[in-house]
């Protein structure tokens, strides 16, 4: 069972109170009513929180509580429990503060006799007495430990005698730690400078392996030197001296090259600022400054890539001879092939002629394909279809001063030049004077001038008059009667708006019309008649009507079909009318 003296921090403690009854503050109450309400905890003065476990009476219906605190409640320095019956009638409030510890008893050291202390110094170490350690015959370890002076050693070597154990000890098992002198000095037995053995000065047995060699002074090698894992050259110490510098005997070559089984046989670095990544400079008579052979199938002699930003793949400067001289061989070679770049202007050849010279010179034997787009001189050949020929600048503006009369739209189009064939709709807002031999559609404001003759044409479809177009004066009386109009020949859709007017009826003619309106039966006009029309008046003053259930229903002329209906209102005082018939 865990000790509470202590109570320790961040540790969990369990602790028994009585709480006094409020009918007789001398005595507890036995049996007190516990609820999680009633208690409550803070830490080092923080805002209060239930409790996490609810006290309990222990043992059941005595007057002991206990009360039990987690270790997430025990960790503060100060931990404050407020207990408070929230029925408010039972029993009295209490306050219980614990102060917590980093230890308890328990954690303490103590002797083994009773009364024994001790020893502590003053910067808090405590002692230790040599004779009073465990098992002092054991071997202890003193690793950690520093002895600053040692008075008497039992059987000490003297120093004549260490040493002539060391430079005398041939056993080979005394010499396998690493690193060490002796190992260093006589290795797996062998004498200095044999093979195998320790390298001195002169002239080593056999050959000498070495993991790591640092020359500073200048070396002389007269054999050959293999180099098994590559050869690495730092930038010399002595200003404007080459890294590596290679002379060839006889026809050997100063550097033979070969590259891994993807790698490049020689990979030249140009310096950080203004070096070359190769100068070849040839010295006997016809000899090649560099020669580039490619692959036997499909490799290229000479592959070049020119700067990351605006570099030329290759650029040539010569004294006296040609700066690129070509001569290939084989079936369908050309002399040049080249593609130009990928953005901007890019040209597949482009010439800037020299002193005295021009662009491009030499004869074309065989046929041009593409685009010239400017031909200064042309002479010795006839002109072919499609060829295009420059223009001098006066036989331009003769042509621009013609064209500037041209309309912009294409002839036939509206705003275009009239063309034999169909022309879009035009508008002619000025006056024209011209012969028609064919037909003319559309209206036509005015003719100004003789008519020599029009023929008689059946078809007036979308023929109108205008607004006082024809005047009354200009038919006799009795002129025109009804049987010098068809049925249906003038309709609603033949006479425009306000066309014919009062000042066009001649008084006669509107009492003809009128009479003709009054006696028309109502059976040629009311299928089509508004609800809330003239024709509708008359139909309820002349035909059937009905009061059906308060809903007066008007009838058409046939008696059976219902055309509109009115709502009737009814008065008992009055008599009622039940049924109109027709007019007869």
């Amino acid at each position: 069972m865990p000790s509470f003296v202590t109570p320790k921090k961040n540790t969990q403690f369990i602790f028994y109170v009585g709480l006094v009854s409020q009918a007789n503050t001398k005595i507890l109450q036995a049996n007190p009513t516990l609820a999680a309400a009633d208690f409550n905890v803070s830490g080092d003065g923080g805002a209060l929180g239930a409790l996490g476990t609810t006290p309990t009476v222990t043992p059941a219906a005595g007057r002991m509580v206990k009360v039990t605190l987690s270790t997430t409640e025990m960790n503060f320095d100060n931990v404050t429990l407020v207990c408070s019956d929230s029925a408010g009638a039972e029993w009295c409030d209490l306050i219980v503060n614990i102060q917590t510890s980093a230890r308890q008893v328990d954690d303490l050291a103590w002797p083994t006799t009773t009364g024994r202390s001790l020893d502590v110094s003053a910067t808090g170490e405590a002692g230790i007495d040599w004779a009073n350690i465990g098992t002092p015959g054991s071997t202890q370890s003193l690793s950690a430990t520093t002895v600053a002076t040692v008075t008497t050693v039992t059987n000490q070597l003297t120093a004549a005698q260490v040493a002539t154990g060391v430079w005398q000890d041939a056993v080979a098992g005394d010499f396998t730690v690493a690193s060490s002198i002796g190992k260093t000095l006589y290795i797996a037995n062998i004498v200095p400078g044999g093979s195998g053995g320790l390298m001195i000065s002169g002239t080593n047995a056999g050959t000498t392996t070495l993991g790591a060699l640092t020359i500073t002074g200048a070396t002389t090698l007269t054999g050959n030197v293999v180099l098994s894992d590559g050869l690495t050259i730092s930038a010399p110490s002595t200003l404007n001296r080459a890294g590596f510098s290679v002379t060839g005997n006889g026809t050997g070559a100063g550097v033979i090259a070969t590259g891994g089984a993807t790698g490049n046989g020689l990979t030249l670095s140009a310096g950080a600022t203004s070096g070359h990544g190769l100068i070849s400079t040839a010295t006997g008579t016809s000899f090649n400054g560099l020669r580039v052979v490619g692959s036997p199938t499909t490799g290229e002699g000479l592959l070049v890539i020119g700067g990351s930003t605006s570099g030329d793949g290759i650029k040539v400067t010569t004294t006296s001879g040609h700066g690129l001289n070509l001569a290939p061989v084989g079936i369908s070679m050309h002399g040049i092939l080249s593609t130009g770049g990928n953005g901007g202007t890019s040209d597949g050849i482009k010439g800037a002629a020299g002193t005295g010279g021009v662009d491009v010179r030499g004869n074309i034997t065989g046929n041009l394909v593409g685009t010239v787009s400017t031909l200064t001189t042309y002479t010795g050949n006839t002109p072919q279809t499609g060829d295009v020929f420059p223009l001098a600048s006066t036989e331009i503006a003769d042509i621009k001063t013609k064209t500037d009369f041209l309309p912009s739209a294409t002839a036939g189009a509206a705003g275009g030049l009239f063309i034999a064939g169909t022309n879009a709709a035009t508008t002619i807002t000025t006056g024209l004077t011209t012969t028609f031999t064919g037909n003319l559609t559309g209206s036509v404001a005015s003719v100004t001038g003789a008519v020599g003759s029009l023929t008689t044409n059946s078809d007036k479809t979308g023929y109108s008059l205008g607004v006082g177009g024809i005047g009354a004066t200009a038919f006799a009386a009795g002129a025109i009667d009804s049987a010098a109009i068809a049925t249906g020949a003038i309709d609603a859709d033949a006479i425009a708006a306000n066309a014919i007017g009062a000042s066009e009826l001649a008084a006669d003619a509107a009492n003809e019309i009128a009479d003709a309106t009054m006696q028309r039966a109502s059976s040629n006009w009311e299928v089509g008649a508004p609800v809330k029309s003239l024709g509708v008046a008359i139909m309820k003053a002349t035909h059937r009507t009905k009061d059906n259930a308060g809903s007066l229903e008007i009838y058409r002329s046939d008696g059976l079909t219902i055309h509109a209906t009115q709502t009737v209102t009814t008065d008992a005082a009055n008599l009622p009318v039940d049924e109109l018939t027709g007019a007869v």
